[in-house]
C-alpha cells in the first residue's frame, strides 16, 4: 500500500479532500497537489500554484464483472 505524506510530512494511508500532498516528481521537481474529489470508487487531485501542469486527474476503479475491474484515468489542462 502507498503511504501519502500530507505537506506537513504527516503520513496518512488514505485520502482526505482538501488535504495536500507532495508527489515524487522526476529529477528534482517534486510538485504539489491537493485532494479536490473523494468518492468510494475515486479520488481526484488538482495542481497547485507553481505546478508544471496546472490542472485536475481523477482516478477510478469499477467491478464490472466479478474478476473484472475497470480502472480510469481522466485528466483535464489548463
Amino acid at each position: 500500500m502507498r503511504i501519502f505524506y500530507t505537506k506537513d510530512n504527516v503520513p496518512r494511508l488514505y485520502l482526505l479532500l482538501g488535504n495536500v500532498y507532495q508527489v515524487d516528481g522526476p529529477g528534482l521537481v517534486n510538485p504539489f497537489v491537493a485532494v479536490t474529489g473523494v468518492t468510494n470508487s475515486s479520488f481526484t487531485f488538482t495542481t497547485m500554484k507553481g505546478h508544471v501542469e496546472a490542472g485536475s486527474i481523477t482516478f477510478s476503479a469499477e467491478q464490472v464483472e466479478p474478476n473484472t475491474v475497470v480502472f480510469t484515468i481522466e485528466s483535464t489542462a489548463q
